[in-house]
């Protein structure tokens, strides 16, 4: 029951330090996105956001949006190696905390195209 307690504790605390996950900052000529994780935030240009898109699934009866963002931050720079580097990431309502089509309609507003 105490490991229970700390593990559910532990869930809690790093859920709470990597809030906000998503940081739109969209002063200036070229929007940018933060992504946070346990390991540190990444800050990407536009120019390195391949896609955003929305995603419907079924779960429990319920459509559940989440948002996908793919990016690809070799395309701002020349790389010799001809190694794939991309990032997918996917986020939901958890994640974003709120709706996923308001954080879309943001990413629009902003400069990002978002497939819908």
């Amino acid at each position: 029951m105490i490991i229970a307690a700390f593990l559910m504790f532990s869930f809690g605390v790093v859920a709470a330090i990597i809030r906000p996950r998503l940081r739109l900052v969209s002063t200036g000529a070229s929007p940018t996105v933060t992504v946070r994780t346990i390991f540190g935030a990444q800050t990407y240009a536009a120019t390195d956001v391949q896609r955003i898109r929305i995603l419907e699934f079924r779960r429990m009866g319920r459509q559940i949006g989440h948002l996908e963002f793919e990016f690809d931050p070799q395309e701002t720079q020349a790389s010799e190696s001809d190694v794939d580097d991309s990032r997918i990431v996917v986020m939901g309502r958890w994640e974003l905390g709120v709706d996923v089509h308001d954080v879309a309609d943001a990413l629009d507003a902003a400069g990002f195209h978002v497939e819908r």
